[in-house]
């Protein structure tokens, strides 16, 4: 069997064994090795042996002559073109012909016909590619690599400025580099500058905002809806910042495109005169939940929209034909909650709960985190309470200690304006009674069987009633207008109700195994 060549300075020697074929010469008068396998001693990868059969070189081998087979000489797979390298290397090259010229080759002083065979078969057999061939010479070194090099540094820099607790601060703090580099202003001018397309009659503010550039809304209608928006639905859930009320900060308004969607969307459900509107608005606000859902950027606009919509569900988000009044509704707000609280904890809203641990220097911005994730555990309590699901939010909790000072975008501005944030604090402590009662009258399927058998109820129910008759007296009788004083009502005695179910069920199950001629003393007493 013959050996490999092998290169001697510009010698080269071939050693082949006796009786095998002379190797050819090319026209340069180089040899080159003869392939001899034949596709069967190929596929069983086993020697091919060319030299028994009396014609050294010339098929067939003697397996196939032993074993009647077709004796085929199978072609050599060294050089050619490789495709999958081709690919890589044109793309690479589209990408640099834009930008740089082709990088140049390392400085060789010629490359032989013998040589460039050996460079292809060394290519084929190594996984790496050219450029890895080459290594970090000057010549071969992409222009891109300079770009990642710089981005690196910037990252790192930004990311040394603070303490990162987990993965995602550490991609939320990359993002704000990114955020920072796109947002950096380019220069007008200078060679291989391109022009700009927009021109200096750019559409911005409320003009820039989707559905006004495609006319399916006007500025004044816009406007409209906004008002509608903070005369009826405002107070009751009083989280879009009051200043995007006036109308000399639409264009601010405007650049939260997340939040002003869902305003319009929710202020025209009800615009039984101008369905349009309605479906206008609901078809982009399902386009950018999609987005948020799908991992686009977003901030805290976008989480104080979806609770908004979880607040009122729009009848524009359901496919017309779907059927309502089996709880569609409920679960419908029940997923946008979800994804606020997804977002809240991606954005670090949950942070603020405590007051020095998220601190920024931008104290608006702060109240306004803190407003929004308090507002994300008052809804993701109540819609679970309502459809009887676990709860998905962790705070902020009874030990936070939030009350109204924390919440100085809510304080009345005038003499004449309500003080939403005692009337948000006052939701938030029954909330918080809402989950202690389920965290405890409902703590697992058999804990809250056995206490029932037990008669444990009755302690936990009895505190309860206590609890509730204290914010009862604290805040049952809060001045404020009639309509926010009927809410609280109605969800004070919602969760009457609600501990009320819980004694109720317990009753039914210690009555069901309870022994004959036991006097003991029984829940009914506390229905």
């Amino acid at each position: 069997m013959d050996e490999p060549e092998y290169k001697n300075g510009n010698t080269t020697t071939t050693t082949t064994t006796t009786g095998s074929p002379k190797p050819k010469r090319t026209s340069s008068g180089q040899m080159k090795r003869v392939s001899r396998a034949c596709y069967n001693c190929r596929r069983r990868k086993s020697k091919c042996d060319l030299d028994s059969n009396g014609r050294p070189g010339q098929p067939p081998c003697k397996r196939c002559h032993n074993e009647n087979l077709k004796c085929e000489l199978g072609t050599s797979n060294r050089g050619g073109k490789r495709i999958r390298n081709t690919i890589k290397a044109s793309a690479g090259a589209l990408g640099a012909s834009s930008t740089v010229p082709p990088p140049a080759r390392p400085p060789e002083t010629s490359i032989s016909p013998q040589s460039t065979e050996n460079y292809n078969q060394s290519r084929y057999i190594s996984p790496y590619n050219e450029h890895d061939r080459y290594g970090p010479s000057e010549g071969h070194r992409d222009t891109s690599m300079d770009d990642d090099d710089d981005e690196d540094s910037t990252g790192e820099s930004a990311i040394g400025s603070g303490a990162l607790r987990n993965p995602s601060d550490a991609w939320q703090r990359l993002t704000n580099v990114a955020k920072r580099g796109t947002e950096a202003p380019r220069p007008e001018g200078g060679s291989g500058g391109r022009a700009n397309t927009n021109g200096a009659g750019a559409r911005k503010g409320i003009f820039a905002y989707r559905l006004v550039e495609n006319e399916v809304l006007t500025h004044g209608l816009v406007m409209q809806l906004i008002t509608r928006y903070a005369d009826n639905y405002h107070c009751y859930f009083p989280l879009v910042p009051r200043k995007y009320f006036n109308s000399a900060c639409l264009d601010q308004f405007a650049e939260e495109k997340h939040l002003l969607t869902a305003v319009l969307t929710v202020a025209s459900k009800d615009l039984t005169s101008m369905p349009h509107v309605h479906q206008g608005c609901s078809k982009y606000m399902l386009e950018l939940i999609s987005g948020i859902a799908a991992g686009a950027d977003c901030d805290v606009e976008a989480v104080e929209a979806l609770l908004i919509l979880a607040e009122w569900e729009p009848q524009g988000l359901r496919p017309s034909i779907e059927p309502v009044g089996r709880g569609e509704e409920d679960r419908a707000a029940w997923m946008h909650v979800g994804i606020a609280l997804r977002s809240g904890y991606f954005l670090g809203l949950d942070k603020t709960s405590f007051r020095n641990d998220a601190a920024t220097g931008d104290t608006q911005a702060d109240n306004r985190k803190r407003l929004a994730w308090a507002s994300c555990y008052v809804s993701d309590r109540l819609i679970s309470v309502r459809i009887g699901r676990a709860f998905w939010s962790r705070g902020p909790g009874p030990m936070t200690g939030l009350v109204s000072h924390d919440f100085p975008s809510l304080q009345p501005q005038s003499p004449h304006d309500e003080d939403y944030s005692k009337i948000f604090q006052a939701i938030l402590d029954l909330t918080q009674l809402y989950g202690n009662v389920h965290d405890v009258l409902y703590s697992g399927m058999r804990t809250s069987r056995n206490m029932m058998l037990m008669g444990d109820y009755v302690k936990y129910i009895d505190d309860f009633r206590v609890a509730v008759s204290r914010w009862y007296r604290l805040w049952g009788k809060m001045p404020c207008a009639s309509n926010l004083n009927v809410m609280l009502q109605m969800s004070y005695e919602y969760l009457k109700l609600y501990i009320n179910a819980f004694a109720f069920q317990a009753a039914i199950s210690q009555a069901l195994h309870k022994p004959k001629g036991d006097d003991s003393v029984r829940f009914t007493v506390y229905l």
